[in-house]
C-alpha cells in the first residue's frame, strides 16, 4: 500500500513516450486494409475516425455479391468488360461499411492511401468528414475537380508528410499508389517489429 504521495509520484510518468499518433495508427491501418484488395494493379485503403476511434473502414473492391474471381480487373479495350465502371472504391466502401448513425461521421477524419477521385471527393463530403490525409497521389492535385471539391466544402486536406514522424513516413511514403503491394516486402513498423 502507499503511504504518502512520495510513493504515488514513484509511479507517475513511467508511460512510454514513443507511442504513434491516431493519424500514423490510421495510416498503418488503412495500408494493412489496402493489402486486402484483389485489384492487381491499384490497392487503395481507407480509415475513418474520431476522437482515438476507429469508425470504418474500406478498401477498392468490387460490389457486395460480385465474387472477385468472377470480376472485371482487366482494362480492355472495351469498358464494358474492364473494372473502372464497377469498382467500389475504398472511400465510398468505408462510408457505406460504417453501420452507426451517419451522424456520427461529422467532423471525423478519412485517411486513404491514394488521393480521392472526384466522386469519392462528393462521397466524403456528403458524409461531414472535415479532414482527410492522404499518403499518396497520381499525380499534382491542386487544380484538380476533387480538391476544387474539398477545398469548397471545408474539408482539411493534409498530406500524411505533415502529420507523421520522419520513421514513419519512410515506411509508407516508400510504397507508390500503384504498387501498395510493395508493403509486403517491408512489413515492419517503425520500431523494427513486424507486422
Amino acid at each position: 500500500m502507499l503511504d504518502n504521495n512520495n510513493d504515488i509520484n514513484e509511479y507517475l510518468g513511467l508511460e512510454r513516450k514513443d507511442t504513434i499518433t491516431d493519424d500514423e495508427a490510421a495510416c498503418a491501418t488503412a495500408m494493412i486494409w489496402a493489402l486486402r484488395s484483389k485489384d492487381p494493379s491499384t490497392q487503395v485503403g481507407a480509415c475513418i475516425y474520431k476522437d482515438g476511434v476507429l469508425l470504418s473502414l474500406g478498401y477498392n473492391r468490387p460490389p457486395r455479391g460480385w465474387s472477385d474471381s468472377a470480376f472485371f480487373w482487366g482494362k480492355p479495350d472495351n469498358p464494358l468488360y474492364g473494372k473502372y465502371p464497377y469498382i467500389i472504391h475504398a472511400e465510398h466502401s468505408a462510408i457505406s461499411n460504417y453501420r452507426g448513425y451517419k451522424h456520427d461521421l461529422d467532423g471525423a477524419t478519412m485517411l486513404v492511401t491514394l488521393f480521392p477521385c472526384e466522386q469519392c471527393a462528393q462521397d466524403i463530403a456528403e458524409a461531414g468528414i472535415k479532414k482527410l490525409i492522404y499518403i499518396n497521389t497520381r499525380g499534382p492535385i491542386e487544380d484538380t475537380p476533387a480538391m476544387m471539391l474539398l477545398n469548397n466544402a471545408g474539408i482539411e486536406v493534409v498530406s500524411l508528410k505533415d502529420v507523421a514522424s520522419v520513421t514513419l513516413q519512410s515506411l509508407y511514403l516508400s510504397t507508390t499508389p500503384t504498387t501498395t503491394g510493395a508493403v509486403r516486402s517491408k512489413r515492419r513498423l517503425y520500431n523494427g517489429n513486424t507486422i
